[in-house]
């Protein structure tokens, strides 16, 4: 099933541009997502580029046709589109077209200098302005959602240009607030060093255990994240309720993105009849929450400099659980799905 030559043509030169420094050239071509991932069973196009880790790159799920409803869903800081892939395959189920962007200095086999860029804030932005125009080409009326810091910058891009989005907003562990104190401060030294608190202060790597995430966290990106929070805090006191229905999910669980941070929003800025917040009670982690699958791990990369096989051991399961599948995927998705019937097509 082949896309339109022009959208394909749009999709691809933003990551053109990025990926080869320049906007001269032909573009990229698509690969058939089959050939990627055989087990999903959706028809879709694929973008491959030998600077991307496999299966790392953005793709769009596509009915053949413009769609009434097009849904653009962005994974979160230091993973890829493949986190939000079963997410996806529930829209697309539903009729939906969908795009997975991928986030500029993500998915890289060599991440080292792209995600420590300045204003990186700035050209993720730029990204989701640019996914969006394509999900215009697909279809007719515009959701957006996200996983974690992508659910962020699906918020920020509903208080910068609400008119774009006519459809819904879907979060996934939305990373709406870091903790109070994070979330005031704004983008300083103070903050890189708060931040490295919460978070890791190594020097990011591209390749682990996780295929389809980087396994270390640096400190002075994390301020960037809080740029996007801060924004979405003070431009969404601006604007006011939103209009836009909005499906929040999230973990009580969750020690990486506060839950507190999404009821707040949800209870000052989207009207009841607007919302549904689907809470999670059990263990699940932050980044568990939109895997219908767990992850394969390769286990030999982890505690490799550690000599005791019991730490070994129990870093090893902390990996483990943080690619474990949730187990409430299925009920949360049917509850997605029929928000999104209700809400957004009635």
């Amino acid at each position: 099933m082949s896309l339109n030559s022009t959208i394909w043509d749009t999709f691809a030169l933003h990551y053109d541009k990025r990926l080869n420094g320049t906007t001269a050239g032909e573009r990229t071509q698509p690969i058939p997502f089959s050939e990627i991932d055989k087990n999903i069973g959706l028809p879709g196009v694929y973008y491959d580029h030998p600077k991307l880790r496999p299966g790392n790159g953005p793709r769009i799920f596509y009915h053949g046709q413009k769609t009434k409803d097009v849904i653009v869903l962005t994974h979160g800081f230091t993973d890829s589109p493949f986190y939000m892939q079963e997410v996806a395959a529930c829209f697309f189920r539903e009729g939906c077209n969908v795009l997975l962007p991928l986030l500029p200095a993500h998915g890289l086999k060599d991440p080292s200098k792209a995600i420590l860029e300045q204003d990186l804030d700035i050209k993720w932005r730029e990204m989701i302005d640019a996914s969006v125009d394509v999900a215009h080409l697909l279809g007719e009326r515009v959701s957006i959602g996200g996983f974690s810091t992508g659910g962020a910058l699906s918020l920020n891009k509903i208080v910068r240009h609400g008119e774009d989005i006519q459809g819904g907003l879907f979060l996934f562990s939305a990373a709406l607030s870091l903790g109070k104190i994070l979330d005031v401060i704004g983008h300083s030294k103070v903050v890189d060093w708060l931040a490295g608190v919460f978070l890791d202060r190594m020097a990011i790597e591209g390749e682990g255990p996780n295929p389809y995430k980087y396994p270390v966290l640096p400190n002075a990106v994390a301020s960037e994240i809080i740029e996007i929070i801060q924004e979405n805090k003070e431009k969404i006191a601006e604007v006011g309720p939103l209009t836009q229905a909005v499906f929040a999910a999230h973990s009580y669980h969750d020690t990486t993105a506060e839950i507190e941070g999404v009821i707040d929003f949800l209870a000052q800025y989207v009207p009841s009849d607007k919302q549904l917040f689907y809470p999670i009670h059990d263990k699940v982690t932050h980044s568990s929450l939109p895997l219908r699958n767990s992850i394969t791990l390769n286990l030999d990369l982890i505690g490799q400099h550690e000599k005791d096989p019991e730490k070994i051991k129990k870093e090893q399961q902390e990996w483990i659980n943080n690619v474990a599948a949730n187990p409430h995927f299925d009920d949360m998705m049917s509850q997605a799905i029929g928000f999104f019937r209700e809400k957004v097509c009635k």
